[in-house]
Order: structure tokens, then C-alpha cells, then sequence
């Protein structure tokens, strides 16, 4: 190490200052290989001496404990780093090998750590922080960014994606003291559990739906519409089913709720149990219901029935002396008070023109049969 062994002619010992404004280390050498600077003397050896030099391996200044003695030209054998305390460091970047302790607020334009980086009160930074390690956050350890201990935040954050917890059901939003004030959503679906609160975008309406369970798959919801009425639905498959349902589908759902509106222009396609809490009006509905069956007394509930048969043989209440089996059973009921029955047969060959008829009131019986037209289209006053 340069100045170790000065020559007593270029060291004069009654000088106590030096004049010049540059000391020049290591004078004359035409080779950038050795170390250069500092070397302090600590108790002979007792204990570590200390160096501050240049390292030429390092390519940078260093603050070292050393058991060099300068006895020799030769490289800082370093035995640990040295503390270096200065009043303020500008540097245009900062990198550390290991943990970086700041005891008290530390500034930085720039700053790049290889391993760990610890402040022990405020570390302040002028500017935004870039988490860009291109690793996504999937859990509180792993990740472009992870705070272990918490993070206070004074202002708004702002995301690019969704808030996801690290465990299933095992953190709150918010506490018992410290509530939220307002939550504001779109138009999407509040999950609690199995039960959801939605909004339709279109009308308004916004409807409290319980959770389905096995003993209740179509639970009862509740409906606010915009115009403050309260209606009362159910769910089927996930769609929401009341009496104020406007639809041109097949099938109906929570958008398509429009208030004081009771009209279904098809089918309404049902695939479990419509359960109706309150009284179901359908008027003046003919509802095709399959084969009449062959009591024809007890068919009371109002829409066309296909009568298909070889014969009347076993058959109850059906017009005997006619010899057509085929044709169409039409009921007509006014809320149990008046029934019609209207039977319409036909052949394969050729439409017949026959047509009979009866009704009942109350719970009266039966009227007789009265074939109102006979094959020929004539009128036909006669009972059978």
C-alpha cells in the first residue's frame, strides 16, 4: 500500500500542513493494481486496524477492518466493513449488498437494493413506486410487491385488478369501529353466502334473493321496484319470477321486471316447483293440456283437451250417441261459478260438422250433452 515506508525525504516531520490543494497517492505508477489509501494503526495489533482506500478488484471506495499492517505493498485483506457516518450522502444510485439500516428519514431519487432494504422509522420517497418484478400476487408472501406488516395508506389507491383475500372467509372489510361509509357498485351482484342482492340496470328494481337450498331450491325474493312497490318473486334456475313480468321470451329474468305491468306474451318455461305466496290470476287463458282422460265430469280447469279413442266404452260424461272418438275437448270456466264443455269431433277422412255441448253451475250437475249442429251443418235442437 502506497505511503506506508515514506522516504524521509519526501516526509518532513516539523511540517504540520500541507500546502498543496491536491495530494497525489500512489505518484509515477503506470499500472491501475493496487489498492490505494488510508491505513490506521490500531494498538499494534491488539485489536483490527482500519483502512480507507481505493479497491481496484472492487472498483470502489472502502471503509474496512483489516489485519494489514502496511508493512508490505500489497492489497486490503478485508476481515469486515467498517461504519461510515456522514451528514449528507448525494449519490445518483444506491446499491446495497446487504440490509440498509436509516435510523432516521431517508430521501432517494433512485434507489436499487440486491437484498433486503430496512428502515427502522420513515423512509421518504419523491416519487412512485414501481413494483415490476412481473410476478403476479397470488398470496401475502409472494408477488411484484408484499407488505408484511400492514400498509397505512393517507390517500386514494387506485387498482388495475380485483381485491383478492389471501384465505377463504377469513378477513373482514373494515371492523366493528371502523366502518366504511359509502359503498358505491355497478349494477353487478352483492354475494352474502348463497343469498345475493342485485340491481337491473334497466328499471331500477333491485331484488333481495335468498339462498336455494335442497328442501327449498326456488326460494321466495323480494323485488323493490323504482317506483317504491314492493313485489314478491321467486327464483327458477337462477331467474327471478313475478306477477309484474313484461317478457316476449320464453323465459324471464331479473331484467326483464317492469313495474305495474302484468302481461306474458309466450310460454314461461318453468324446470322446478312454482311456489306463489298470494293469489295467481291468469285470465281468460286457454292452456293446451293433453289427453282428456275418460272422465269427463271431473275435467273442470279451463283449456283444450285431445280426445283420442276407439270408443266411449268406459268412459264417463262423454256425449255416448255420438260415433266420432277423435276430436277436441274444449273447457270454459269462469272461476268455478259457470262451465262449458264444447266437444268438437272429427274423423281421418274429413272434418265432421258435428258439434255438442254442456254446462254446469256451481256444483250443480251436468247439463245433457246437446248436439248444437248435426253432419250437415243444420241446427239441431234435440238432447241426448
Amino acid at each position: 500500500m502506497s505511503l506506508t515506508r515514506p522516504r524521509i525525504q519526501q516526509l518532513d516531520t516539523t511540517i504540520t500542513a500541507f500546502t498543496d490543494p491536491i495530494t497525489v497517492i500512489h505518484a509515477g505508477s503506470t499500472q491501475a493494481n493496487v489498492d490505494m489509501g488510508f491505513l490506521y494503526n490500531r494498538a499494534n495489533g491488539l485489536v483490527s486496524n482500519v483502512a480507507l482506500y481505493w479497491s481496484e478488484s472492487g472498483n470502489t471506495f472502502v471503509t474496512a477492518f483489516t489485519a494489514n499492517t502496511g508493512a508490505t505493498d500489497s492489497n486490503i485483506l478485508v476481515s469486515d466493513y467498517a461504519n461510515l457516518t456522514v451528514g449528507t450522502l448525494t449519490a445518483t444510485a444506491l446499491s446495497t449488498i446487504g440490509n440498509l439500516y436509516v435510523g432516521g428519514n431517508l430521501t432517494v431519487a433512485n434507489l436499487i437494493t440486491v437484498n433486503q432494504e430496512v428502515v427502522t422509522t420513515t423512509e421518504v420517497i419523491q416519487g412512485n413506486i414501481v413494483a415490476d418484478s412481473g410476478t403476479a400476487s397470488t398470496s401475502a408472501t409472494t408477488g411484484a410487491l408484499v407488505v408484511r406488516g400492514g400498509a397505512g395508506i393517507g390517500g386514494d389507491m387506485y387498482i388495475q385488478g380485483n381485491i383478492v383475500p389471501a384465505a377463504n372467509v377469513t378477513y373482514d372489510l373494515g371492523s366493528s369501529t371502523n366502518w366504511f361509509r359509502d359503498l358505491w357498485l355497478s349494477s353487478g351482484t352483492i354475494h352474502i353466502g348463497g343469498a345475493r342482492i342485485t340491481q337491473d340496470p334497466g328499471t331500477g328494481a333491485v331484488a333481495i334473493v335468498p339462498q336455494a337450498t335442497a328442501n327449498n331450491p326456488n326460494p321466495v325474493a323480494t323485488v323493490f321496484t323504482s317506483a317504491g312497490t314492493i313485489v314478491t318473486a321467486i327464483t327458477v334456475g337462477g331467474n327471478l319470477f313475478t306477477a309484474n313480468i313484461t317478457s316476449s321470451t320464453t323465459s324471464s329474468n331479473f331484467s326483464n321486471l317492469t313495474a305495474n305491468s302484468a302481461s306474458i306474451v309466450n310460454d314461461v318455461t318453468i324446470g322446478g316447483n312454482l311456489t306463489i305466496i298470494g293469489n295467481l290470476s291468469v285470465a281468460n287463458t286457454m292452456i293446451d293440456r293433453g289427453s282428456a282422460g275418460s272422465n269427463w265430469d271431473s275435467i273442470l280447469l279451463m283449456g283444450t283437451y285431445l280426445v283420442n279413442k276407439v270408443s266411449w266404452s268406459g268412459t264417463t260424461g262423454t256425449p255416448t250417441d255420438s260415433m266420432n272418438y277423435t276430436g277436441v275437448l274444449e273447457v270454459l270456466n269462469s272461476g268455478g261459478t259457470a262451465l262449458t264443455q264444447n266437444y268438437r269431433p272429427y274423423d281421418a277422412s274429413t272434418v265432421t260438422k258435428n258439434f255438442w255441448t254442456r254446462t254446469k253451475f256451481s256444483t250443480n250437475s251436468w247439463s245433457s250433452w246437446i248436439e248444437v249442429t248435426n253432419n250437415t251443418s243444420q241446427l239441431d235442437g234435440g238432447s241426448f
